[in-house]
C-alpha cells in the first residue's frame, strides 16, 4: 500500500477518461447490488478502502469509499456482519490469520460491519480503541501513530465518541497522515482528488457533527 500516487493518475486514464481516483457510493444494506457493484468497481481498477453506515429511523444506508491505486490491488474483499461491535472486534483477528486488511468500521446499534480487502501487503494486528471526539481524540491517533500503527478506519460509537481503528503492518510503511473532514461527498471526492496527486491515499471514513471525517495516509 506505499504511495505511488502518480501510477495511480495513470491508472484512472486506464479505466476510463471519465474515472475519478476517490469515488463515494451509497447502497441499501442486504441487497444483493452491493456485493455485484462493489465487484464491478474492482474490476474497474478501484479498492473498496473505508465504510459508514447512516441510519434515519429504520432506514440504513451504507456509504462506500473507492480508491484507484496500483498498490491497492484488492484481491478479495468482503464486508463481515456482526450484532455488535464486541463480536465483531473480536473477529479482526481471525480475518487477519487469514490474510485479510481490516480497512474500516461501521458501528449502530444494532448492526455493524468491518470491511475488509486482501492486498498483497497484509496486515499483522489490529487493534481497535475509543475516544472522545477533539484533543482526547487526536492525542490517541498521535500515540498509536508513534507505536507504529496505522489509524485506518473509524466510526461514531456513541455520541461525541468515536471508535478508531489501528493496524500495523511488519515493516512500516506510513509516512505521515492527515484527517479532512466535508460537508458533502462531492467535496470529498473532489478534495482528495486533489491530494492523491500530493501523494496521499485515502483510508476509513465516518459521519460525524455533520460532516464525512477521512483518514489520508502517505
Amino acid at each position: 500500500m506505499r504511495a505511488y500516487r502518480f501510477l495511480a493518475v495513470l491508472a484512472a486514464f486506464a479505466v476510463g477518461i471519465s474515472a475519478a481516483p476517490v469515488v463515494m457510493k451509497q447502497y441499501t444494506p442486504g441487497k444483493q447490488k452491493i456485493k455485484d457493484e462493489i465487484d464491478a468497481m474492482v474490476t474497474q481498477g478501484y479498492a473498496p478502502v473505508g465504510i459508514e453506515l447512516a441510519v434515519q429511523g429504520t432506514a440504513k444506508t451504507l456509504y462506500v469509499l473507492f480508491d484507484i491505486d496500483p498498490d491497492k490491488e484488492a484481491k478479495a474483499w468482503h464486508i463481515g456482519t456482526y450484532r455488535n461491535s464486541a463480536e465483531a472486534v473480536a473477529a479482526i483477528g481471525a480475518e487477519i490469520k487469514k490474510g485479510n486488511t481490516p480497512c474500516d468500521i461501521a458501528w449502530s446499534a444494532t448492526q455493524c460491519f468491518v470491511l475488509y480487502v486482501r492486498f498483497e501487503e497484509p496486515v499483522t494486528e489490529a487493534i481497535v480503541l475509543s475516544a472522545k471526539l477533539g484533543s482526547t481524540f487526536d492525542n490517541l491517533v498521535d500515540d498509536y501513530e508513534g507505536k507504529g500503527y496505522c489509524p485506518i478506519g473509524f466510526t461514531l460509537e456513541s455520541e461525541g465518541v468515536a471508535a478508531v481503528l489501528f493496524v500495523k503492518w511488519a515493516e512500516p510503511i506510513i509516512d505521515e497522515y492527515e484527517m479532512p473532514a466535508y460537508k458533502t461527498a462531492a467535496a470529498l471526492e473532489k478534495d482528495m482528488a486533489g491530494r492523491v496527486s500530493d501523494g496521499f491515499s485515502p483510508c476509513g471514513f465516518m459521519m460525524a457533527k455533520g460532516q464525512f471525517w477521512v483518514f489520508a495516509i502517505k
